[in-house]
């Protein structure tokens, strides 16, 4: 029995020491990676770093885009590509908007990522799942539900 688990040892040891490597000249990158990398090498380290900062939407659900005090500092940051995604910018026109100087209007084109921030429930009754959740309730949480 030892001698079959020494065995199996040594076997084990023996392809576990494969030293070949993987020639990375040889690895084939697709078409979208070299996109990326080519739009990443032509980015300015502010680019890069505007990418990762996000703008909630900077204007009344019912009135046009102001241009003036921080909504004007917000539009200079959109023009030099320093903004990478925008939530809360509410109504088709001013979505297009904000893509329109995103794409058009900055060096690179990079487009916003757009979203909403959601979490307290959108136009809703009930509370949200975890404010229910931290109440307790758990015949009032089935009510909701229902």
């Amino acid at each position: 029995m030892l001698k079959n688990a020494y065995i199996l040892t040594l076997i084990s040891l023996f392809f576990a020491c494969n030293t070949s490597e993987k020639d990375s000249s040889t690895a084939t990158i697709s078409p979208f990676d070299q996109k990326v990398d080519s739009v990443l090498n032509l980015m300015t380290l502010e680019e890069k770093i505007g990418q990762m900062n996000q703008y909630s939407g900077f204007w009344d659900a019912t009135g046009p885009a102001p241009k003036d005090g921080s909504a004007a500092k917000k539009y200079e940051h959109l023009k030099k590509g320093w903004v990478g995604s925008m939530i809360n910018v509410r109504g088709v026109e001013n979505v297009k908007a904000v893509q329109k100087i995103a794409v058009e209007e900055t060096r690179l084109g990079i487009p916003l990522i757009i979203g909403f921030d959601v979490i307290h429930g959108y136009e809703t009754i009930s509370p949200i799942p975890l404010a229910e959740s931290a109440s307790w309730d758990l015949e009032a949480i089935q009510k909701s539900a229902s």
